[in-house]
């Protein structure tokens, strides 16, 4: 006999977060029916779990939709040996590497992961089969951590290199952008997307940075450019319809998915979603809209672009409302003085742990209330002021050119900004050590994380003294100052980039189902 059909109903009750084994133990002793009944349905991918989300953001495309080819980032494994902050630091360990004149051994004790062997990778065959071939000049500029640019020696050959990705390496070049997002996360938050040029580290974001590249590379030879038609818009056929019917390009595409990713809106409302696969994006159902909110997101891969001077935020005359922001100061006042220690880094902002993994540790912040003495004189433009970016309303912002070349500067001044910081509000002074500090860091851009990463604490447990093995330079010290603007610029996009999501959210282009 045939078994009669029964309709399964799935019922959810999430378990998570650090009290849930207390929230466990006192289920037990008070059960409560608090269990959530739920369908799973073909647009949610048959998940088990609830997809709480905007009411239409099911019927949105997902990013692999419109940029359907995508690559995860380099692994190493060991990091400590193949990266580094210091460019010549990293062609001497590897020209040792490389010298057959010095023993295994010796190596063994300056770079212990090169050669320690793993179930994937045989450190003396590696190092005997490479030193035969000889070193080669792969060095390339790597974003390591977010708004942490640094240096990777680059093996196309053997397991030096755990997962060199020598699919993904093909399709870098300086004339390409790549959105770096994840389909999952571990936090309790989701993290934006993230645009670069460089070459990139898997863990540049928490769950694992996958990047869409804006273009693709037909063939050619590795690291050789070719010719401009070498290279096709990496999008797919849907988008391109939509593209076509509206008279824009891939490049503004990509773009206003950096914007929207970005608004802390978007994020809110479609968080479930979000936490279980890539992001879901609306498409401006008008080419005007889709060139505001693109317009948006140049300004945010500017920012986002640490190796590109920012007029008005890293260049120029800085803008008066973050010129008093991270000033490298000294206590009690005067210069500091490189030549008598005063730029180490040694307030236990990090230490080095098993394997050659950097810890972070608790460093040196004080706290501060606007206003008080001092204050004024110190960053007057911090002082009652709020944050400003473009305050033109979206349907009278004007076309901006989208190429992938583009290095677009944001609006020096405008309308509302999200983030006050004036008088009353939160700064940090971060310390390098006893006399050496960072001034007036407005708490928001202190604590602000992409990639799971609290980037500009994460930016110093690297470069703890006895981990970097020397003092910063003035450039470093600098850096840090001009890393603080360009957060504090992007916070300052927060409210137009909200109210670029609610515009196209209520003017939205129908996605095929």
């Amino acid at each position: 006999k045939k078994p009669t059909s029964v309709q399964a109903l799935l019922y959810w009750r999430e378990w998570w977060g650090k009290n849930k084994l207390e929230a466990i133990k006192a289920e037990t002793t008070n059960p409560a029916p608090d269990f959530e009944q739920i369908t799973p349905t073909l647009m949610s991918a048959l998940r088990f779990v609830p997809v709480k989300a905007s009411i239409n953001y099911l019927d949105w495309p997902l990013t692999p939709d419109l940029f359907p080819a995508s690559f995860p980032g380099i692994t190493t494994s060991r990091d400590d040996a193949l990266v580094d902050i210091d460019l010549p630091k990293l062609k001497s360990r590897l020209s040792q590497y490389f010298d057959a004149g010095i023993s295994d051994e010796e190596i063994l004790n300056a770079s212990p992961s090169l050669m320690t062997s793993t179930a994937r990778f045989n450190a003396k065959e590696t190092r005997s089969v490479l030193m035969k071939r000889g070193i080669l000049p792969n060095f390339l500029r790597y974003t390591y951590r977010p708004f942490d640019n640094r240096w990777l020696y680059w093996e196309p050959e053997t397991k030096l290199l755990d997962e060199k990705r020598v699919d993904y390496v093909q399709q870098v070049d300086a004339n390409n952008i790549w959105l770096f997002t994840t389909g999952r996360t571990r936090q309790d938050q989701v993290e934006p997307a993230f645009l670069t040029r460089q070459f990139v580290d898997r863990n540049l974001q928490d769950s694992g940075a996958r990047g869409v590249p804006l273009l693709l590379k037909s063939a050619d030879s590795l690291f050789n450019v070719g010719t401009a038609s070498s290279w096709q818009p990496n999008i797919g056929v849907a988008p391109r319809k939509y593209l076509l019917a509206i008279s824009a390009d891939p490049a503004q595409l990509m773009f206003h998915v950096l914007a929207t990713s970005n608004s802390s809106l978007y994020r809110a409302e479609n968080f479930a979603g979000l936490k279980q696969d890539w992001p879901r994006i609306p498409l401006p159902a008008t080419r005007e809209l889709l060139e505001a909110s693109a317009a948006l997101g140049e300004q945010l891969a500017a920012l986002m672009d640490v190796d590109t001077p920012v007029v008005g935020v890293t260049s120029g005359a800085v803008r008066a409302e973050l010129k008093g922001i991270a000033v490298i100061s000294r206590v009690g006042g005067g210069s500091l003085n490189p030549a008598k220690g005063e730029l180490a880094l040694t307030a236990g902002w990090g230490h080095g742990g098993k394997g050659g993994v950097t810890m972070p540790g608790k460093g040196r912040v004080e706290v501060r209330v606007l206003g008080g003495a001092g204050d004024l004189a110190v960053a007057p433009s911090l002082a009652g002021r709020a944050f400003r970016s473009s305050g033109t309303p979206l349907a009278e912002r004007g076309a901006r050119s989208s190429k992938p070349s583009a290095h677009p500067q944001p609006s020096p001044s405008g309308g509302e900004g999200a983030s006050h910081w004036g008088a009353g509000q939160k700064v940090v002074d971060v310390y390098l050590k006893g006399v050496a500090y960072w001034k007036n860091i407005p708490e928001p851009v202190w604590e602000f994380t992409l990639g799971g990463y609290q980037v500009m604490k994460k930016w110093l447990s690297y470069r703890e003294r006895a981990l970097l093995g020397r003092d910063l330079t003035i450039d470093e010290a600098k850096y840090f100052t001009e890393m603080a603007r360009r957060i504090a610029a992007i916070l300052a996009l927060a409210s137009e980039l909200d109210e670029n999501y609610r515009e196209v959210k209520t003017n939205t282009y129908a996605w095929p189902k």
